[in-house]
């Protein structure tokens, strides 16, 4: 089974027309501010929601080496 990132998934919603899905796109939006939240944490980013999450990553840690 192909891995669907959360990016990808979020371009896939037909975010106009009917409101059928209202309730799926509501739990998918509400999915992605949850774990933006825990990594805006574990990173100690202050652009929460949308952020680099990589890139907070390594400025914390300094650089990828680190890992």
């Amino acid at each position: 089974m192909a891995k669907v990132t959360l990016a990808a998934r979020l371009e896939r919603a037909d975010w106009v027309g009917s409101f059928d899905r209202t309730r799926s796109r509501v739990a998918l939006m509400r999915e992605f501010l949850r774990r933006s939240a825990l990594w805006a944490g574990a990173t100690g980013s202050t652009e929460w929601p949308f952020f680099d999450i990589a890139g907070a990553s390594i400025l914390r840690r300094g650089s990828m080496t680190s890992w």
